[in-house]
Formats: structure tokens, sequence, C-alpha cells
């Protein structure tokens, strides 16, 4: 295992220094900029708009549903808290040669302060925070090519930078969630593009992005390639089986419907 990599005020000392009241609902905020996910829609200069607007209750990755999001730790299942989590996660960290992060399941990495996960489409943090932190003391700025995660009152972000260049991602469809029982602020970034990411911004310790899990799930792709896939699969265990394919079944049932029209030159 190697340490976890350390940048900023712990963990501990941002719980000293928040000061904040809780009272707001978990809310989930669509390309959130500031505490306030209520407030109108603000610029984000350079990079694109940044949206703005809340939802209460416990928002599940701010409603997402993408591959990554659903790849969670199975800790969190487990009603373990996220500085449980990153713990076990660090124990497990290993380096590569170059010093960089041998990806952990769901191809990411960790640091003291967050862990994160990725498939081919979309990119999730999971940042932790005092537990009695509310949704209005969030500072969550989605850019399309820029991240600002912070809280109110703190002189430091927790996470903030340009994303790996030349990565970018699309702002509006992108979206953070708080979730209070287990201090955990969730930011679920959607790719511009298919690919992989060796960090979440610039400055941030690296995966080794030729070392990730490139496997996709059959449930990641359109509906149209998931009923090719799952053809070309019925029909290799048929073949195995010494059974008919999809085809020549069809073909079969075609054969069979014909022969009971009139004057059908297959009529037995």
């Amino acid at each position: 295992s190697a340490a976890l990599p350390a940048a900023g005020t712990s963990a501990a000392a941002r719980e000293r220094d928040a000061g904040v009241p809780s009272g707001a609902a978990p809310a989930m905020a669509s390309g959130a900029r500031g505490a306030a996910p209520s407030s109108a829609g603000a610029a984000d200069p350079g990079s694109g708009p940044v949206s703005s607007v809340s939802m209460s209750g416990d928002m599940a990755h701010g409603g997402k549903t993408g591959a990554c999001a659903m790849a969670r730790a199975e800790g969190a299942k487990g009603g373990k808290t996220l500085e449980r989590e990153i713990a076990d996660l660090g124990r497990a960290l290993s380096l590569n040669s170059d010093g960089k992060q041998v990806p952990l399941p769901g191809n990411g990495g960790v640091t003291d302060r967050y862990y994160w996960q990725q498939s081919l489409t979309d990119l999730v943090v999971y940042v932790q925070v005092p537990e009695h932190v509310s949704a209005r003391d969030v500072d969550c700025e989605i850019g399309r090519a820029h991240l600002r995660v912070a809280l109110r009152g703190q002189e430091r972000p927790i996470l903030a930078g340009p994303y790996p260049a030349p990565e970018a991602v699309r702002a509006a469809e992108s979206v953070w969630s708080l979730e209070r029982a287990s201090g955990t602020l969730v930011v679920h970034l959607e790719k511009s593009r298919e690919t992989w990411w060796e960090c979440v911004v610039q400055g941030e310790p690296c995966v080794d992005a030729t070392q990730v899990d490139s496997t996709r799930q059959v449930g990641d792709y359109d509906e149209a390639t998931q009923a090719q896939l799952r053809k070309i699969m019925f029909d290799q265990r048929q073949a195995a089986a010494g059974l008919p394919t999809s085809d020549q079944i069809l073909a079969s049932d075609a054969l069979q419907r014909a022969a009971h029209l009139p004057g059908s030159p297959f009529a037995p």
C-alpha cells in the first residue's frame, strides 16, 4: 500500500474551521455555482454557462444513473462514513514505477480529501465534508473546463483547478449533491467525450490510465447496440450447445408460417 496523497488542510482541521450551521435539506444542483443552489445561473468566464438548480431530499449522485455513479464502493452500502471508505481505499493503494496510482476499483484514485471513480462517459468525485455542513454552505462550481469545490468560511478550496488538458465536461448535465448522513459531497461530471482521465483536475494525484479496466458492460451501450450484443451472445451459446441460432430460428418460423398459406410450395 501507499500513503494517501495529502494536499491542503487536513480533514480534521477543515472540520474544526468550518463553524457553519446546519438546516438546509440535502440538495442537488446542476452545473452548480455558489452555496445557494436556488440562485440564478451565473456566467463561467471562458468556459460556457454555469446553470444552477436545487432539489430537496436525498438525491443520490444528483439523481444521475450513469455507469460511474452506479459503481460506488460497496462500503457505502454498508453504512460506512466517507472517512472510513477513504481510509480503506488508502490501504489498498499502490503506485507504479512513475509514482502514479494504480487505478482502484471504479478506475479512479484516492487522496486524503476525496476519492473518485470513472467510466468512459462520466466521472464521480466523493468529497469528505463535516457531517453538519448543509447545502447552503457548499460552494461548488462546475464549469466546462474547470471545477471548484469549497465550503463557505474556509480560506482554501477542497478541490480546484482546470480539468486535465484537453478534457472538458458538459456543465449543464453535470451535478453535485450532498449526502449529510455520511458527510459526503458527490460531484458527478459528464465528460464531453469518451476517454479515460488521469486525474480530476490538474495538480492533483494521477492514476495510470493505461491500467484502467476498460471492459464495458452491456448496459453501458445504447438500446440498439445492446440488442445486437445480446443477439451475438445468444447465438454463441446456441452454437456451443449445438442448437439453432436466432437467424435459423427465425427462418424456421417463417417456413412454418408459409407452409400454411394457400398454394404454398412448403405445404406438408
